[in-house]
């Protein structure tokens, strides 16, 4: 295919450049597969353009150019979304344009890991990867059949994937490159969480149409929400808040150690419980031990995961009696069974998953004669704010619990 690339006077701007469909078909494969040198698209600082020259002998201009223009946006925002896996991922070539959002990459590079990006990177990989394939079977088909795979064919094949792409770039635009530069890592986390809860729940309610949208969005909330189960986990199982990237929305105050006797209300920030505010809020009770929200105030900051809200306090009191108790008992014997029963016990974000399963699927078989499979299926999305509270009662998580209240 070099004859694409061709600079004689055929193709000068000035000139009509004849391109066969089989032509046209190949570069939108390649330009979704993410390759950035065509000659019908054109990639300028991250915009894709049509060329203004470009004939096929069987369309007219205007019909093409309207095909060609719509191809090269889904183009563009698959280059949107690629450029920040990249940056997160360390791959980057490119420099990043001031203002653009992306400064996590190149002024963070010696922080420490910012695992809700990566976890929600991953989500993204793990899609364009299964759509590359997809263009690939699609482009082994056409050297096949050259002569008879039409546009418009490809384009109908393509189009939920199309609408998927979207999907992803508009939670993209809104969770991530939306948020001011320098923002802190709790609040870009939290409000990324955030769009992809509300996403689901907003495409939901559109009903059957957005099934695929749904799916999608889910699959990519349940992975980018592991590292916040993670830091849940290791708090309330070990005492441990683990947290080096400052992106949990729950921070360690450490100036104030375990046997202070001020430990118990001055210990740990929970940043505000407001989504959007005016002036930050903060959460300064005794009986969640908070030693009040971020200083900072801004009305842009979203800052509260949602669906923690309903157990934030219990997650605070379960993790401060298991950092206390952890102070208190420190036989190496003890250590070790702690560990052994570690090991075999399942992770937070196991059972997480495991129980969203159970009421997704339990939903969908069993739906009532009042209740549609899809305001099931909405229902079933909605009580995901309960699970974690559920799975907060295993283990003998809250009789340690009640030992050290007692103990106070």
């Amino acid at each position: 295919d070099q004859h694409l690339y061709n600079t004689d006077p055929l193709y000068l701007p000035e000139e009509k450049a004849f391109v066969t469909e089989t032509q046209v078909i190949r570069e939108t494969l390649w330009l979704l597969s993410g390759v950035k040198k065509h000659f019908i698209f054109q990639q300028h600082d991250g915009k894709v353009s049509v060329r203004n020259n470009v004939v096929v002998t069987h369309l007219t201009s205007n019909c093409l150019r309207s095909v060609l223009e719509h191809i090269a946006v889904y183009g563009q925002a698959v280059f949107r979304l690629q450029r920040f896996i990249d940056e997160v991922t360390g791959y980057s070539s490119e420099p990043c344009p001031p203002g653009s959002g992306s400064s996590y990459s190149s002024k963070r590079g010696s922080e420490p890991p910012f695992r809700t990006y990566q976890a929600f990177v991953w989500a993204l990989n793990k899609y364009f990867t299964g759509f590359k394939e997809e263009l690939t079977t699609i482009e082994r088909e056409l050297i096949c059949n050259d002569e008879t795979v039409t546009l418009s064919a490809v384009l109908e094949r393509l189009n939920p994937h199309l609408a998927q792409i979207k999907v992803l770039h508009k939670v993209f635009c809104t969770g991530v490159a939306e948020v001011p530069p320098e923002t802190p890592n709790v609040v870009r986390a939290s409000h990324l969480l955030n769009t992809l809860y509300k996403a689901i729940i907003e495409y939901d309610s559109a009903g059957e149409a957005s099934e695929q949208a749904v799916a999608l969005l889910f699959s990519l909330w349940t992975e980018t929400v592991r590292p916040y189960l993670e830091i849940v986990d290791e708090w309330i199982v070990h005492g441990h808040l683990f947290d080096p990237a400052k992106e949990f929305i729950i921070q360690r105050n450490k100036d104030v150690p375990v046997n202070h006797r001020d430990f118990w209300y001055a210990t740990y920030t929970l940043y505000s419980v407001s989504e959007t505010v005016d002036n930050e809020e903060k959460l300064n009770d005794a009986a969640s031990g908070s030693s009040g929200g971020d200083q900072s105030s801004s009305n842009r900051q979203l800052t509260m995961v949602s669906f923690l809200k309903p157990v934030l306090k219990q997650i605070i009191m379960a993790g401060k009696s298991m950092q206390l108790l952890k102070n208190l008992d420190c036989k190496e014997a003890e250590q070790s069974e702690r560990s052994s029963r570690d090991a075999e016990r399942k992770s937070l974000y196991t059972l997480f998953l495991e129980s969203v399963q159970s009421r997704l699927c339990s939903q969908e078989q069993s739906p009532t004669d009042t209740v549609t499979e899809q305001q099931a299926t909405k229902r079933s999305l909605i009580k995901m704010q309960s699970i974690i509270a559920q799975h907060l009662e295993i283990d003998d998580v809250h009789d340690p619990l009640l030992a050290i209240n007692f103990a106070r």
